[in-house]
């Protein structure tokens, strides 16, 4: 596999509830290399919404996602669920006040409407006195055209990110 990045743009937003990327991903290319740094003034899991062309949110049960804690205070835990309607902990959980958190997001295929999006992540941000990563797979069991993500916290409400910034690569 290739592995030239190719730059394609940065999107960057502050003091937000939830935001909506619509453009991220293009035909150009199958591959996407994103990389996440943000900070969130609460604890709550990175909950991310798949797009279609139209910045509409996919929804229905087609999301699965498997997720591995690395927490350097304690054992290492896994979750994962199916037939989600969200990618709900792909990046752990956010509980970095003031601190910052970052995650690398590689999709494949987000466009293709004969095959599955499929992601991986691996995120990092201090947790207290101690550190916390987390690496994810995740998979979108339908072949809508992914364009975009919805990024959120769980949490919520009146939370927001501080700063929120995507900067996305496709892979030659």
């Amino acid at each position: 596999m290739a592995t030239n990045l190719e730059f394609i743009k940065k999107e960057t937003s502050t003091d937000v509830v939830s935001v909506s990327y619509t453009d991220l991903f293009n035909t150009d290319y199958d591959v996407f290399e994103l990389f996440i740094d943000l900070q969130y003034n609460g604890a709550s899991y990175l909950d991310i919404y798949l797009l279609d062309s139209s910045g509409n949110v996919l929804t229905g049960s087609h999301y699965d996602v498997a997720v591995l804690d690395l927490k350097s205070n304690t054992t290492f835990a896994e979750y994962k669920y199916t037939s989600s309607t969200i990618w709900r902990g792909l990046g752990g959980y956010l509980n970095n006040v003031d601190a910052g958190y970052g995650m690398k997001m590689t999709v494949y295929n987000p466009t293709s409407t004969s095959s599955y999006t499929l992601a991986k992540s691996q995120s990092a941000s201090p947790n207290s006195s101690s550190l916390f990563g987390s690496k994810g797979i995740a998979v979108y069991k339908a072949t809508d055209g992914v364009y975009g993500l919805k990024i959120q916290a769980s949490g919520g409400g009146s939370t927001t990110f501080d700063f929120l910034n995507v900067s996305v690569y496709g892979v030659k």
